[in-house]
């Protein structure tokens, strides 16, 4: 299907849903409205993307390439959601030389690892140690495009980290200009942006709401869809009427599970991990929404997440391959829960750009490809020279072997046959001359692609950070050439 027919089926199906559901349209039109995604209101399509606030490698980078060109095509707006909202830490691998051999090290900005990225403030101590570990490795290398690239990023970052005293915001602004740099323009959004307006936790509320319904659908969905009960793929636990809720509380930058029960007209919460518990009435479900947002503070999980962006704020979602399962979990759960004819659309997009250690630019098949190839043209210049010389040589050597041939089969004096076969040896050898060049060349290549394939973790590693690459390496050709796409519409 093309893709602005998918984004035009999307877009009935959720309408579907919003005029069969009042307080569901309501809430979409305010959280637009207090998140400034407003797109609705000229008629534009919205298409979105998004992930951590992490160092982007290449495959990362193709989404974001994806999303604002096929913006750009459609007339639609193109949004990135950046989900600081999640735990985790900054680690990147690098790699570095010893001597002639090459390894791979992850560079590890030191944080607490249950610490959410809104609240990850590190020292600039503690960046600069994690960007100065990161230039010694490139330092060894011996390759200067390595690290130019990473000191040009490395100033940029600096201004940009001295400007808002931010380690993820200086993150954001520079990827923000690598996709400006391949011809995309995406508007960010934080999710921890998003959490703070009120019809957020309308949201919540809406789900509460309707919690027991919502629970069943998605854990059915979960069963059908995943291949494991998994975080975050996780099904919503109940125990003596406390039922899991598929978002975080958050507390001091940190996120925890929390319980929710209904129970003589009030809502409890509870989360041992967070030492919280809290009461509040369920009388008016807007007021309820209020109290919520003003005593305690939820985010997302994951496919909670996703679940929100499809339903309130695009036309088309765009993820990583590593993400499909959350998404073929979601199509099911629109279904079972909102009643839809069918499934939402979207797209997984990925590709592989490598860090060219070697001047390796292809991925693992084409290169074991090309090594086969290789192997076998070379024990043909063994065996076979002529096979492989321009045809005026070839014919005329094949007409000497034939001519040899014939006199080996009708001599009868075993010595002169001898003298015969070595005329012939000769001849081949002969043959190898014309090919010495090429052989050699060949000879050269099997031998590095043999140490590429026995080293691919080193060599085709996917997620070096992109701001280890020469500028000739993520160009718009590299990624309109390197791109892999695939819709689920299913």
């Amino acid at each position: 299907m093309e893709i602005l027919s998918s984004i035009q089926e999307n877009r009935r199906q959720l309408e579907q849903i919003f005029s069969n559901d009042n307080e569901l349209a309501e809430i979409r039109k305010t959280i637009r409205k207090e998140t400034g995604i407003r797109a609705e209101q000229n008629n534009n399509y919205v298409i979105a993307t998004g992930h951590q606030p992490v160092p982007y490698y290449p495959g990362l980078l193709f989404k974001n390439y994806f999303t604002g060109n096929q913006a750009k095509k459609t007339g639609a707006e193109a949004y990135n959601f950046i989900v600081d909202s999640d735990k985790g830490s900054i680690k990147v691998p690098v790699p570095l030389k010893n001597n002639d051999d090459y390894r791979k090290e992850m560079i590890t900005l030191k944080e607490d690892p249950h610490t959410i990225f809104e609240g990850f403030q590190p020292t600039e101590k503690t960046v600069n140690d994690f960007l100065q570990s990161v230039r010694k490795h490139l330092k060894t290398l011996e390759k200067e495009e390595f690290y130019k690239a990473f000191t040009v990023w490395k100033n940029k970052f600096f201004n940009e980290y001295k400007q808002n005293n931010s380690f993820i915001d200086a993150l954001i602004n520079l990827r923000t200009q690598q996709e400006s740099n391949l011809g995309v323009s995406l508007i960010n959004k934080k999710i921890s942006g998003i959490a703070k307006s009120t019809a957020y936790y309308r949201f919540i509320s809406y789900i509460i709401k309707h919690i027991e319904k919502f629970k069943e659908a998605y854990n059915n969905s979960v069963k059908k869809k995943s291949k494991g009960d998994y975080q975050p793929v996780k099904i919503m636990h109940e125990e003596d009427g406390w039922i899991e809720l598929p978002f975080w509380l958050i507390k001091k930058n940190k996120r925890y599970p929390v319980k929710i029960k209904k129970e003589n007209n009030e809502l409890k919460i509870t989360s041992k991990q967070a030492d919280t518990e809290l009461s509040i009435s369920m009388n008016q479900w807007d007021k309820t929404a209020a109290e919520l947002k003003n005593k305690i503070l939820l985010y997302p999980k994951a496919t909670t997440l996703t679940f929100m962006i499809r339903l309130f704020f695009c036309d088309l979602f765009v993820h990583g391959t590593g993400a499909v399962e959350y998404e073929l979990v979601n199509n099911d759960l629109f279904q079972s829960f909102f009643h839809l004819e069918k499934t939402l659309s979207f797209y997984a997009v990925t590709g592989n750009i490598y860090l060219p250690l070697l001047g390796n630019k292809l991925n693992h098949e084409d290169l074991q490809k090309r090594y086969s190839e290789n192997k076998k043209w070379l024990k043909e210049a063994q065996r076979n020279p002529e096979d492989l010389l321009d045809k005026e040589t070839a014919d005329n050597y094949k007409n000497k072997k034939k001519e040899l041939a014939t006199r080996m089969k009708n001599e009868k004096d075993g010595d002169k046959r001898k003298k015969l076969h070595r005329k012939l040896e000769d001849l081949n050898e002969e043959m190898k001359t014309f090919l010495k060049d090429q052989v050699d060349t060949i000879k050269k290549e099997v031998s590095r692609d043999e140490y590429i394939l026995h080293n691919e973790e080193i060599f085709l590693e996917r997620y070096y950070p992109y701001f280890i690459y020469p500028p000739n390496s993520l160009t718009v050709d590299c990624f309109h050439n390197n791109i892999v796409i695939k819709e689920y519409d299913f």
